[in-house]
């Protein structure tokens, strides 16, 4: 090297070199001391900007005087005239150097975080910008000590002023169109040549925080252009799925560092620094925090509806649909309880305390999200909550297109599932399969699923049209054949149509959804209702039960439809075990809660349907099915005032639907009061004139008035009809009146029973 001495400072070594000038290792021949020497090279003395730049560097580091910001000595001029700056020497490692591909260990990580962010608070409540943050200029000394450097291209913010700073570093960009800084470290707004602030920097802290978890920079493209998309479009890979050691909250923190809308992230560095001392504070020698230690006891959760933050009315759909999409694909997880849709519902529209919900669904943890459609962009924030304490273990905000709907749900389920530490592996792993890429289809299937999911007639029909125009948008649309089954069974099950002229219907469209994917839960479930009320066929039906709860074990409906099947047939005691296994998952389903007084009915343990029956009636007082199952136990009982009270508000509350009304002549019949139980039959065939109007229905009041043969006609068009109401002959009560007929026996044996 020509020059050995530049003023009073001996060069010893060049350290290295940046766009900013050559940086030496020197000694001081006054103060005897070693330094860090950084002078512009003599080519760069021709460009006023740099001189500029160099100059604001050192007037920038004057005003800042912190110990883990480089300490400045000195500005001067060599005998050329070619400024130099004199700081103090950190005899340690570049982050970059130490980072090298390899997250470092969580004790380090957290105290390099906390001494560089409060190295930032301390610039930036002297109105310093530093626009350059990055691992390459920050240094740690071997005693572990955090050093920022290079204040080259540091911006004064107007909006702070300082006693320092009378004459104080002057901003020489003045164009925002002209962009400074290394490019995948930028922030959006400073990658985009915006008007930037400190929280720009705190962008970058997040850049750097998020190479310090995971070994890798979170935006990098292969050319600068694409380095800029990402980082102004793309959310970096989570953290978690790239190192499980990163506690939760520590993620959370990067998270919001990240936020592309700078007024949702942290809006000084002081805040940073409290969240990092509360990590801190919660770990242990491992580097593991509590949090993490308590989301591996994490086997039972719930998603909640996730609230329409929209204005738009239609957006409903979209809030509850992507809250069941997320059900449905946490369900495959191993050894997680997911708790079903219908269970979750119960809660939409109210303020949720975690702890309270949390112990009514027996949870430990909750899913909650906020949905708003903004100029065909969805904006998503989910979090993931514990129940105990309403502690949040993970969340995180989404923004995308309308069209990357599904790439997002199938993100959300991944990242879940990844801070609840669960292994996903093959079939069971959470998006797997994409069902569509049509959005207008998917918009349409979730439409048909919200009014499929309030079990109204009106409501059920208007759900047929939703799916077969999901269908339109997407003939190959698996999950929307499932549902077209589900509404067509729905309209057969509940004497809405005439079942042999809708069953086939949902047969043909749950063997369609299979064909499309021979691993749906939801198609497998329908296909075995359908065998086994439409071709009696019922160890088809059980195969298929069995099928789709292999598939998705949290398929609160498969055990719901399972358990009647085995109930029907005989098997209480495993009827009783699926049963209890669909409440466990949907603890508030009112259906649930009634069918297993209903399963207590057909074992003949009247005293214990009728206590399950009004735990269900304290829970709705007008739920149909609760009040029509109490008014067939009382009956049994011979307590026909009980029976008719609960039968009669049961019709009252279904406008008088026929198979309610049929019951309630039913116990009219028994009770002994023909006149009343004749009157039913009028009205029953008077409805007959202009609505559906099942066999069983009539069969019941000559079964009451004990017509045998006038039921046996009945029950023949019932059979002929494939009413579901033919499925329960071996195990419902009202038969006991006819079993020993030999007629019965054959009915019997052509079910399948």
């Amino acid at each position: 090297m020509a020059v050995q001495t530049i003023s009073h400072y001996e060069i010893i070594e060049q350290l290295g070199q940046g766009g900013m000038g050559l940086v030496y290792k020197a000694r001081d021949l006054v103060l005897q001391r070693v330094v860090a020497l950084k002078v512009l090279p003599q080519r760069a003395l021709a460009d006023p900007d740099l001189v500029l730049r160099f100059t604001q560097e050192a007037r920038a580091a004057s005003a800042l005087s912190h110990p883990n910001i480089m300490t400045l000595y000195e500005i001067g001029e060599d005998a050329e005239g070619a400024p130099f700056i004199v700081m103090e020497l950190i005899e340690g490692t570049l982050l970059s150097q130490k980072i090298a591909g390899i997250p470092l260990e969580l004790p380090t990580l957290l105290d390099a975080a906390a001494q560089l962010a409060d190295a930032l608070d301390h610039a930036h409540a002297r109105g310093i910008i530093h626009r350059d943050i990055k691992p390459a200029n920050i240094m740690l000394s071997m005693g572990g000590q955090v050093k920022v450097l290079d204040f080259g291209l540091a911006k004064m913010n107007p909006a702070v002023r300082h006693a320092s700073f009378d004459n104080g570093p002057t901003e020489v960009y003045t164009d925002p169109s002209i962009v400074m800084g290394t490019v995948q470290y930028m922030s959006p707004e400073q990658a985009l040549g915006r008007e930037i602030d400190q929280r720009s920097d705190i962008f970058s802290f997040g850049i750097v925080l998020y190479e310090m978890c995971t070994g890798r920079a979170p935006f990098k493209g292969i050319s600068a252009t694409e380095t800029i998309d990402r980082i102004v479009h793309e959310d970096p890979q989570p953290i978690a799925r790239l190192n499980h050691e990163v506690p939760a909250d520590l993620e959370r923190i990067v998270r919001k560092c990240l936020e592309k809308d700078k007024s949702f992230r942290y809006q000084s560095a002081r805040d940073i620094i409290v969240d990092l001392q509360s990590v801190k504070r919660g770990s242990g020698a491992t580097g593991k925090v509590v949090i993490a230690d308590r989301r591996w006891s994490i086997d039972a959760i719930a998603v909640l509806p996730f609230v329409n933050a929209s204005t738009d009315p239609e957006m409903e759909y979209l809030s509850d649909g992507i809250a069941e999409s997320v059900i449905r694909n946490l369900s495959g997880i191993p050894n997680l309880k997911v708790k079903s849709f219908s269970s979750v519902m119960r809660y939409k529209g109210q303020a949720q305390d975690a702890e309270i919900v949390g112990r009514e669904l027996g949870v430990q943890a909750l899913i909650t999200g906020r949905v708003m459609d903004r100029a065909g962009s969805l904006m998503l924030s989910v979090e993931l909550v514990a129940a105990n304490d309403n502690t949040q273990l993970w969340g995180h905000r989404y923004r995308r297109k309308m069209q990357d709907i599904f790439e997002l749900e199938e993100e959300i389920a991944r990242e879940v599932s990844d801070q609840l530490r669960i292994t996903l592996t093959g079939k069971g792993q959470p998006g797997a399969r994409r069902q569509t890429a049509n959005v207008e289809a998917y918009r349409s299937y979730l439409k048909g699923r919200y009014h499929w999911n309030r079990r109204m007639p009106a409501e059920t029909w208007t759900a047929v049209q939703y799916f077969q125009e999901a269908l339109q948008f997407d003939p190959s649309y698996a999950l929307a054949y499932a549902g077209l089954a589900d509404a067509y069974a729905l309209l057969g099950a509940y004497d809405i149509m005439p079942p042999k002229e809708v069953l086939p219907k949902a047969k043909a469209a749950a063997m369609q959804a299979l064909e499309i994917d021979d691993e749906l839960a939801e198609a497998y479930t329908s296909l075995a209702f359908v065998k086994q009320t439409l071709d009696w066929d019922w160890a088809g039906a059980e195969r298929d039960y069995q099928r789709a709860l292999e598939l998705n074990p949290s398929y609160a409906t498969a055990h719901h439809w399972y358990a009647l099947s085995l109930d029907a047939y005989g098997r209480h005691s495993e009827a009783l075990a699926e049963m209890e296994r669909a409440q466990e998952l949907d603890p508030l389903s009112l259906i649930i809660h009634a069918n297993l007084g209903l399963m207590h009915y057909h074992a003949r343990r009247y005293d214990e349907a009728i206590r399950q029956c009004l735990t269900t009636v304290a829970m709705d007082p007008n739920f149909v099915r609760a009040l029509w199952y109490l008014g067939l136990a009382y009956a049994h009982q011979s307590k026909f005032a009980e029976s008719i009270e609960y039968l009669q508000k049961a019709a009252d509350v279904s406008a008088r639907t026929p198979f309610v009304i049929a019951t309630l002549g039913y116990s009219y019949g028994v009770a002994g009061e023909k006149e009343a139980a004749a009157k039913i039959l009028a009205e029953l065939e008077q409805r007959s004139h202009s609505a559906y109007v099942s066999g069983f229905a009539m069969a019941c009041p000559y079964l009451g008035i004990g017509d045998s043969e006038k039921a046996f006609e009945w029950l023949e068009k019932a059979y002929e009809e494939r009413s579901t109401w033919m499925l329960p002959l071996r195990v419902e009560p009202m038969y006991d009146r006819i079993r020993d007929d030999a007629r019965f026996a054959d009915l019997s044996r052509r079910v399948g029973l």
